[in-house]
């Protein structure tokens, strides 16, 4: 079976104001396994938002992107429904696809009634039995956006999602703006849909701690490129180490700042662009880093790092 998505040697540039180039995606090579929970971890403008809403289609970009082993280009008409319909992206914000003036049952109801083809009060029965499971009153679905809180307001987006049975789950950081409650209905909510069906997820989120209480399966993004991927518990590469250091300050368990004095300044700035993206951050960085580029390899099955380190196992966690 093909994976769920996939993204061969995707770029992405973005044009300022200036002409100049910004690089989004960096030939980023991905894929997202049927029935799989797999966590896109990395810091904000690394790329993650980018390479979600390639699946959105409204991004251009150099590259493949597959769903279901369909190149997304190439869908159209009823293909392209269907494929809407599979797909199911929930954004940070849930109330920026909502329309200020629709009822929040409307809103609910829309995609049942069009990509589903339910009649209305087959659509709001199933509407109800899920709003049960996220612990929401049903008179909520007399209001309008503005009247509801942004937990309840994501919980009605999950489940308007989850009625369409997709294959895939987009969340873009959906528990981010949350309360703690609403964010931990939310995660169960995923966990149990998942282990029901062969739904996968891709879950995005800066969080390291969220994404290692969902996600098996986690990739690492850094300035546009994956840097690991793997087993959430075995994460090894100088960023992680970094992003787990700064959780334990955040947390009060250590007062030990992340060391992120980095390579020694390169004579020719041009060429930072084609070593590792987190050279100049790294505290560990070698004669090596400085010559090339490390390419993403396997060092254990299910488990890729792209680091000159991989060389020497010592050196990592």
């Amino acid at each position: 079976m093909p994976p769920v998505v996939s993204y061969e040697q995707v770029s992405v540039h973005y044009r300022l104001a200036s002409g100049k180039l910004l690089p989004a995606l960096n030939q980023l090579t991905l894929e997202l396994q049927a029935g799989h929970i797999l966590g896109l971890l990395g810091q904000s403008g690394c790329g993650k938002t980018t390479l979600a809403r390639l699946l959105t289609r409204t991004v251009p970009f150099s590259g493949t992107v597959r769903f279901l082993g369909q190149d997304l280009s190439q869908l159209s008409g009823p293909a392209l429904q269907r494929y809407y319909a599979q797909m199911q992206y929930l954004y940070q914000n849930p109330s920026s696809a909502i329309a200020p003036h629709m009822s929040l049952q409307q809103y609910a109801l829309t995609p049942l009634l069009n990509l589903k083809g339910l009649t209305k009060s087959a659509a709001l029965q199933q509407l109800l039995a899920l709003m049960h499971e996220v612990q929401l009153d049903p008179k909520l679905l007399e209001r309008r956006a503005a009247e509801v809180s942004l937990g309840q307001l994501q919980r009605l987006n999950l489940i308007r999602s989850l009625a369409l049975q997709p294959q895939l789950l987009v969340c873009d950081e959906i528990t981010s703006a949350l309360d703690p409650e609403s964010a931990h209905i939310c995660l169960t909510v995923i966990k149990n849909a998942v282990a029901a069906s062969s739904m996968s997820v891709l879950f995005i989120t800066h969080d390291l701690t969220s994404a290692q209480e969902l996600c098996p399966e986690i990739a690492v993004m850094f300035k546009g490129q994956i840097l690991e991927q793997g087993p959430a518990d075995q994460l090894c590469h100088p960023y992680v180490q970094s992003l787990k250091q700064a959780a334990e300050v955040l947390a009060g368990h250590s007062n030990q700042l992340p060391n992120q004095n980095g390579a020694p300044t390169l004579t020719c700035p041009m060429q930072q662009a084609k070593l590792c993206p987190w050279l100049m951050n790294c505290p560990q960085a070698t004669e090596e880093c400085l010559k090339r580029a490390p390419e993403l390899q396997l060092i254990a099955a299910g488990h890729a790092l792209r680091c000159h380190l991989t060389h020497d196992r010592n050196q990592l966690p």
